[in-house]
């Protein structure tokens, strides 16, 4: 959760400060495409390719993070319901399959 907020504000600072690279005029700058990652497209420099790739790994960390916690959640949800399961009984448990 906090590495997914720390992505979403590192890109939109730094797509506002690419954005702000191509234009004089401030208040031009803010709008779509000033939050997107375009703004680092547009105005190829050193240090805005360096926040995009920055960007891509931090993306690329939250991802793998994302992808351990659902495979741990289901996990446990699934070695919980058969516990639940051995602690009660139900009427399929004593149903009959033909």
């Amino acid at each position: 959760m906090i590495l997914g907020l720390l992505y979403s504000i590192y890109a939109m600072v730094t797509n506002l400060i690419a954005a702000r690279d191509n234009s004089t005029n401030l208040t031009a700058v803010i709008d779509y495409i000033s939050i997107s990652i375009s703004a680092k497209q547009l105005n190829q420099t050193d240090i805005n390719c360096l926040y995009y790739e920055i960007q891509c790994w931090i993306g690329l960390g939250v991802m793998i993070i994302w992808i351990f916690v659902f495979t741990g959640l289901k996990y446990f949800e699934i070695k919980g319901a058969i516990y639940y399961d051995n602690l009660t009984s139900s009427i399929a448990d004593y149903s009959v399959v033909m």
